[in-house]
């Protein structure tokens, strides 16, 4: 099993002192470097190969210089490959949104317990997202909404049946073979389902999905089978 390397990008040497020592503390993690800000981050990715690039960003939004905006816009264009967390103690709606707009995969508190942050960075390495119960219940409330998976009058036509039941076992998170298995088809089906999804509800990655899926009303998480592997 691969080491799951992580950054931690925050303006604060305690903040960041205190995360290193309990991501360091998770089997199978450690934190590759430390930034204080948007700009020291930049210049040490570029110092970095392809092969010592951290796979998680945990990215504070507010910092001198370049803050967590503008890094997220950057890394989103020039590491689309990393996944960008956000780790803040600001918690809003309005910032909820705007930072899954631009990919960011996670938005954890900066008071999260050790456990859920664990459990978060975990899902992100072995999925690529994580919504905490709380991100989940403004998406329920109908206050995660952004352009990419914006609720919407379903066209009745939009999705086939097949999608639908694609779409739900997504947000389930089974695997591409578990799906094919269940409906008896190839792999190679089941992606284009997938694909097709992609460009049907105009979502960015499988966060836009899920938030698509939740927004209108055609998966409910409280009902999942796998409701604990999703939050």
């Amino acid at each position: 099993m691969k080491t799951i390397r992580v950054v931690i990008v925050d303006d604060q040497e305690l903040v960041r002192k205190g995360f290193k020592l309990i991501i360091s503390s998770f089997s199978g993690m450690a934190v590759a470097f430390e930034a204080e800000s948007g700009g020291d981050l930049l210049q040490q990715l570029k110092a970095k190969t392809i092969r010592q690039l951290p796979h998680i960003i945990l990215l504070d939004l507010s910092m001198e210089g370049m803050d967590g905006v503008e890094t997220s816009k950057f890394l989103a264009k020039n590491y689309p490959n990393i996944h960008v967390a956000i780790l803040s103690m600001h918690f809003t709606p309005a910032l909820v949104n705007l930072m899954i707009s631009l990919n960011a995969c996670a938005y954890f508190k900066k008071n999260t317990n050790s456990t859920e942050l664990e459990k978060g960075l975990r899902k992100i390495a072995e999925k690529g997202n994580y919504f905490t119960e709380e991100v989940y219940e403004m998406i329920r409330k109908g206050n995660i909404n952004h352009s990419n998976a914006k609720k919407e009058v379903i066209n009745e036509d939009l999705l086939t049946e097949r999608e639908r039941q694609v779409l739900d076992l997504i947000c389930q998170e089974y695997e591409t073979k578990e799906i094919a298995e269940m409906f008896d088809l190839g792999i190679r089906t089941v992606e284009s389902h997938r694909r097709n999804l992609m460009v049907k509800t105009k979502a960015r990655n499988m966060a836009g999905l899920v938030i698509y899926a939740i927004s209108n009303n055609l998966f409910n998480p409280s009902k999942s089978n796998k409701i604990s592997k999703l939050i």
